[in-house]
């Protein structure tokens, strides 16, 4: 397209707001969209205090989130140019991108969930080299806002984490994994829990449909991330990830509520070690088969014990067929001890150890 039609196209849609609107969405669908990269970014459409605020609704019951027009049109560049890329493209779209997700006012940044996702989206078809630990924590910001984050969290699960299983980013894929398995905490009347900072359904789709490729990658990594937000919140509440929200380990109808952030948290540690390498394990310490004797019986004292075995289920053991699931932490070297009948095999981690099977 000649320049002259470009600069007449840009000035018809300045001063109006429908006909602009029009315009982007246009774009949004346009085969040929990077033609329009550098005017439009000349001309401040990608200015970040521009990005629109939410604002109050008419009626004053919650809030409405104004849509930034040109986001659309900005990820289908980015889309365009994932299929044959272009280094001076890349980086034009990294800097409008990265200006956007670091503007602060006064300190703080724009919750703005919808622009929150069609950013994520955008830089989810960026070439792998330029995807940083700035977008990691854009995304750990965006986690924080005052309303709503369902679209990031699905997006997350949609289109981040699968680019950066398909690329092998190994450090990406633990920063992210320490991001969504974080958590916030609710202080209820008579009770504290711990809810995860994305939505149980989303963070249980991105965790199973993505699990096999994060194993792959880094199964010991990404099961000490998890590892390590247990021990966080053990070390605040240590009446958490008891037997009555996580009766057994495995996939068991006992486990009433299995989206339950505690129980995600044990399941995804459980199939990132069952898929773990044991070359990657093998060479740190094994648990004394006399600590397993003691962990074994329902009533030994063993004040590392987490998870006990309560005294009025030890009689309907073998009846019930309950597997109890007790994390042992000792003195910061911990194992994952799988048993079978008088078998014993042993997994070991340094941070955890999850009993099967007793």
């Amino acid at each position: 397209m000649s320049t002259d039609k470009i600069t007449s196209t840009l000035q018809r849609i300045k001063n109006d707001k429908s006909l602009e609107d029009h315009f982007f969405k246009k774009l949004a669908a346009a085969s040929k969209p990077l033609e329009w990269l550098v005017p439009l970014r000349n001309a401040g459409y990608f200015d970040p205090a521009k990005n629109p605020r939410p604002g109050e609704a008419p009626n004053k019951k919650g809030y409405y989130i104004p849509h930034w027009n040109i986001l659309d049109a900005l990820e289908n560049m980015a889309a365009k140019n994932e299929k044959n890329s272009h280094d001076d493209i890349s980086r034009m779209l990294l800097e409008i991108v990265d200006g956007i997700i670091s503007y602060r006012e006064n300190g703080k940044r724009i919750d703005n969930y919808s622009t929150d996702w069609k950013l994520l989206e955008t830089i989810s078809r960026f070439p792998i080299e330029y995807i940083g630990t700035q977008h990691i924590q854009f995304i750990k910001d965006a986690f924080r806002p005052s309303i709503g984050t369902s679209l990031l969290d699905h997006e997350i699960d949609k289109l981040f984490l699968p680019k950066l299983i398909r690329e092998g980013a190994r450090d990406l894929i633990i920063g992210l994994l320490d991001v969504i398995l974080h958590y916030s905490k609710s202080d209820g009347e008579h009770i504290c829990e711990f809810i995860s900072v994305i939505d149980h359904y989303y963070l249980k789709e991105a965790l199973n449909k993505n699990k096999q490729g994060i194993a792959k990658i880094c199964a010991v990594d990404a099961a000490t991330v998890a590892i390590n937000k247990m021990q966080e919140i053990l070390q605040e509440d240590k009446s958490q990830f008891n037997c009555v929200w996580i009766p057994t380990i495995e996939d068991h109808e006992q486990t009433s509520l299995p989206d339950r952030y505690e129980c995600q948290l044990v399941h995804f540690v459980r199939d990132m070690l069952e898929a773990a390498d044991p070359k990657e394990i093998e060479s740190i310490i094994v648990m004394p088969s006399e600590e397993v004797k003691a962990i074994n019986s329902p009533f030994a004292p063993n004040p590392k014990l987490v998870w006990r075995l309560p005294s009025s289920c030890s009689s309907s053991h073998q009846t019930r067929r309950y597997s109890p699931a007790p994390i042992i932490i000792s003195d910061g070297i911990c194992h994952l001890v799988k048993l079978s009948g008088l078998s014993v095999k042993y997994f070991p981690l340094k941070r955890i150890s999850l009993i099967v099977g007793l």
